[in-house]
């Protein structure tokens, strides 16, 4: 019995190292996660301030695509009749 004894008493000691070494890496494991938590919530942040900046960009560049639509629209209408034109003079 004194060998079953000692193996018990061995699996307790190591079951209490392994409780420690659990906990002390749930503890590092919780402080990890709250680092993280501050650097998500700073990269929100910073991430909200630059969709200001996003939203002037695109609706900078819609209307510049509005305007060069209607500038091409305008020198096709031109090129256009210039084509109509002689073609209509071509069949008088």
């Amino acid at each position: 019995m004194e060998l079953n004894d000692f193996l018990v008493v061995i699996n307790y000691v190591l079951l209490a190292i392994l409780l420690v070494v659990l906990i002390v890496l749930g503890l590092r494991l919780i402080r990890t996660l709250t680092k993280v938590d501050v650097l998500v919530d700073d990269v929100t942040c910073k991430s909200n301030k630059l969709n200001g900046i996003f939203t002037i960009i695109e609706r900078s560049t819609d209307t510049l695509d509005l305007v060069s639509q209607k500038f091409l629209g305008f020198i096709k209408n031109i090129v256009k009749s210039l084509f109509r034109k002689k073609g209509d003079e071509d069949n008088e």
